[in-house]
């Protein structure tokens, strides 16, 4: 597999960028099947984009930060609370339900590829997809 991250080797194996390949799969999947895509979290994204709100950065930096309400609000520099209340207008507005390990799972991961109608980045460089890959045991 070659990659067109600068800073890595200019060949991995699967083993080591396993992560990065998952995810590039999941973000073609969702651009090829629309309809697969969490209507919660499309809806949100394009609230944020029509209305200049950060519901999608404040649900993301949550999930990646696994809860964590400190970790969380460091990463976003605003108060608990405003995530605290983020996240319940998120419920209330959009029907996330993040209190669902199914609904975080599918969440974390179309925020996480920046799958969406957003136009959001994802949260991984770009430069670390997949360029190609051996076909063989798919």
């Amino acid at each position: 597999m070659t990659t067109t991250d600068p800073e890595a080797p200019p060949v991995a194996a699967l083993t080591d960028v396993h992560a990065r390949v998952l995810l590039a799969h999941l973000a073609d999947e969702l651009t090829r099947r629309p309809r697969l895509r969490h209507p919660a979290i499309e809806a949100m994204l394009e609230h944020d984009r029509t209305h200049h709100t950060h519901y999608g950065d404040s649900v993301a930096a949550w999930l990646d930060a696994v809860g964590n309400f400190t970790e969380a609000t460091g990463r976003l520099t605003i108060h608990q609370n405003t995530l605290k209340y983020r996240l319940r207008r998120s419920r209330e507005l959009f029907g996330l339900d993040l209190d669902d390990p199914d609904t975080r799972l599918s969440s974390w991961l179309q925020l996480r590829i920046g799958a969406g109608n957003s136009g959001r980045s994802p949260s991984w460089p770009a430069a670390t997809r997949p360029v190609t890959e051996a076909r063989a045991g798919e």
